[in-house]
C-alpha cells in the first residue's frame, strides 16, 4: 500500500500537480489497490483522532467562528 501511494504521488508530481491533489489522487489510489480497507473506517478515525486532541480541533472551529 505504501509503495503504491507514493508511486502515485511521486507521478503526480512529476506531471506538476499540486501537492496537495497530488496528495489525495495518492491517497485514493492507494485505497482502490488495497481492497482490505474498509472506506468506513477512514473518515471514523479522522473523526476519532479530532475529538481526542483539543489542539486539532480547535483551528477548524476558530477559522468556523472567523467565519461567522
Amino acid at each position: 500500500m505504501a509503495e503504491t501511494l507514493l508511486i502515485a504521488f511521486l507521478i503526480c508530481l512529476v506531471l506538476g500537480m499540486p501537492i496537495s491533489i497530488a496528495m489525495g489522487v495518492g491517497a485514493l489510489a492507494a485505497a482502490a489497490f488495497y481492497p482490505a480497507l474498509n472506506p468506513i473506517i477512514i473518515p471514523t478515525r479522522f473523526v476519532g483522532l479530532l475529538t481526542d486532541s483539543y489542539l486539532l480541533l480547535s483551528a477548524p472551529l476558530f477559522i468556523l467562528a472567523g467565519n461567522i
